[in-house]
């Protein structure tokens, strides 16, 4: 495959997610536990994969704040936060992904609500 059909198919793979499920599965690991279907693997949650999910949910949060609540402001000290809470979640996936886990945590978030 040609690296031009692989970043193709990124593309529509990446559409493929919807973010209603993704933070569903999120939700679920900071619980700790995966979701439905994924439980009989015999998998935990690592503190990592928790912190991961803790973040999207709390980014995505405020992404629907910041795009829907007219009177919502945010301080450059509040973004900078963000900004840093990002960039540790990106450093810790990249510790996990090739685990387990991460891969049960992507699946899980691309098939949500599928099943």
């Amino acid at each position: 495959m040609s690296p031009m059909s692989d970043a193709k198919l990124r593309v529509i793979v990446a559409r493929a997610f919807q973010h209603g499920a993704m933070k569903a599965v999120a939700s679920d690991v900071i619980k700790g536990k995966f979701s439905k279907g994924y439980s009989d693997l015999g998998l935990s949650p690592s503190p990592t994969l928790k912190s991961i999910g803790s973040t999207f949910c709390n980014l995505q949060e405020k992404r629907h704040e910041a795009d829907y609540d007219i009177g919502a402001s945010f301080t450059r000290g509040e973004v900078l936060k963000l900004v840093e809470q990002s960039e540790r979640a990106f450093t810790d996936w990249r510790q996990i992904r090739g685990t387990k886990e991460a891969m049960v945590f992507l699946q899980s978030m691309l098939l949500k609500g599928r099943d």
